[in-house]
């Protein structure tokens, strides 16, 4: 027998190829299948190629073959076929079983089946390795400068059973690191993650155990199990975070010259995974936050989140003196000298709360002001500095300049 089709111009879901050409020649005993397709280069897929040889027994009951060669070439990388994939199927059982074999990726990775796998309607059983996955494959989903390093591998055992009855087991291991370029075009980079978990999933529950670690920035661990995940999905579990630092995150914060601190908690998860609760505490510590855009400069802050059930309650803590107001406002007009204040001066040109006195001593955020060209704060004291008006070092003297009326 022969067969040859081509078919050109064919478009569907946003992929269009020019050319497919499709040919079968031989034997039901001995046969060979080819399949090219091209498509152009902007394409999602831009090429595809695959030849399959194989032919059915004298009692035309079972069927044996060859997968010998695959070819794909996508926007996520080339894919070759590193040897013959052999595979037979009994008909009369209706069962098949397919050898094991490997597709790499020329730009790094590999899909390997590292057992025989068999299928039947009775069930079946597969093994999958997924080897040094690079994490640049991400970069096309990340902001414009920054990229990606580091590399992922998976191992998933899977079966499945009569009646809808499954399992499947996975273990992962995952390497990344993110660096780039932040508005003002000075590189950064963040500190290495380190992925590490198991999952173990079946028709009645599923258990998952992953662990973060990044690199000097702390840590974060997740135990949780599901009972009837596809019912009501009852949750237990919980989730611990040790000591993760801010400080290295400072750069993705534009405007922000100073950010530390510790974060730190023991979560435990219940409720149904339609409405999980939390239960526990998160706290922030040595919490310091400063910089052009910052409308507070804290020093020394403190930040504890309760968590009950469904509800949360957040508490913030900066003793007096540790946290001081910085002005946001709009970029000031034409300065008078009249003696009366006029337009807030800017934060991002002026600077004009560097001016300003602590909040510790304000019982609300102080206002910038210029007074003959000079940056005052006006400042609504609290019962422990009494007055109130216009108070900073660089304000010309009250007796000169009264406080204006609010």
């Amino acid at each position: 027998m022969e067969v040859a089709l081509e078919i050109a111009g064919l478009e569907a879901g946003g992929q269009r190829l020019d050319e497919i050409a499709l040919a079968l020649d031989g034997r039901l005993s001995e046969h060979r299948l080819t399949l090219d397709a091209s498509a152009p280069s902007d394409m999602p897929l831009s090429r595809a190629a695959l030849v399959l040889e194989g032919g059915l027994d004298q009692a035309r009951t079972r069927y044996a073959g060859q997968l010998s060669s695959l070819e794909v070439d996508a926007e996520q990388g080339e894919l070759r076929l590193d040897g013959p994939a052999l595979f037979t199927v009994d008909l009369e059982q209706g069962s098949a079983r397919v050898e094991p074999f490997c597709l790499s990726r020329r730009q790094g990775g590999n899909l390997c089946l590292v057992e025989p796998m068999a299928a039947s309607a009775e069930g079946g059983e597969v093994s999958l390795r997924v080897e040094e996955v690079p994490m640049a494959l991400l970069d096309p989903f990340l902001p414009e400068a920054w990229s990606a390093e580091g590399v992922t591998e998976l191992d998933l055992d899977a079966g499945w059973g009569a009646g809808g009855s499954w399992r499947a087991d996975g273990r992962l291991q995952s390497r990344l690191a993110l660096d780039g370029q932040d508005a003002y075009g000075q590189p950064w980079s963040l500190p290495e993650a380190r992925l590490g978990g198991r999952i173990s999933a079946d028709d009645q529950t599923a258990e998952i155990a992953l662990e973060l670690g990044l690199d000097q920035a702390g840590s974060l661990a997740l135990e949780a199990r599901i009972d009837d995940p596809a019912g009501e999905g009852r949750l237990t579990g919980n989730l611990s975070l040790d000591g993760l630092r801010l400080a290295p995150y400072r750069s993705l914060v534009t405007g922000m010259e100073t950010l530390e601190g510790n974060l730190a908690g023991d979560i435990d998860l219940a409720g149904r995974l339609e409405a999980p609760e939390m239960r526990g505490r998160i706290a922030l510590s040595g919490l310091k936050a400063s910089g052009a855009d910052v409308p507070v400069e804290v020093r020394d802050g403190e930040i504890g989140i309760d968590l009950a059930g469904t509800a949360a309650s957040i508490r913030a803590i900066s003793p007096p003196r540790r946290a001081a107001w910085r002005s946001m406002a709009t970029p000031p007009g034409p300065r008078r000298t009249t003696g009366a204040p006029t337009s807030p001066c800017a934060a991002a040109t002026s600077r004009c709360w560097r001016y300003c006195p602590s909040s510790g001593d304000c019982a609300s955020p102080p206002t910038c002001r210029f007074v003959h060209d000079r940056p005052c704060c006006r400042c609504v004291a609290t019962s422990r500095s009494p007055g109130r008006g216009w108070r900073s070092a660089s304000c010309p003297p009250r007796r000169s300049h009264p406080a204006p009326t609010r």
